[in-house]
């Protein structure tokens, strides 16, 4: 499983009790973590262009995208751009 530093972030943004941050830590540390380069910023910003996605939703499909990942999320953006990017939402794989 590896996840982008934009994910890491919004993981550690979240106000929560001391045990929930040992766990969230935790899970980080048991995973890979991808930061971007110079041709994820370029990719970054021709999917942002093509797409309108936000920032970080951007450089999240750009390292998805590089790493040959199916990127898995329920953010509706993302997932109304399936023919450009490889992407499951994976409450629709549950039902």
């Amino acid at each position: 499983m590896a996840i982008s530093f934009i994910t890491e972030i919004e993981l550690l943004c979240y106000d929560v009790k001391d045990e929930e941050k040992r766990s969230i830590k935790k899970f980080l540390d048991s995973i890979d973590i991808y930061y971007p380069d110079s041709e994820i910023s370029i990719n970054s910003a021709d999917i942002r262009k093509k797409t309108g996605l936000k920032l970080p939703d951007a450089i999240i499909c750009a390292q998805s995208h590089r790493n040959n990942f199916i990127l898995a999320t329920a953010d509706k953006e993302i997932l109304k751009n399936k023919n450009s990017i490889k992407v499951i939402n994976p409450f629709e794989q549950m039902e």
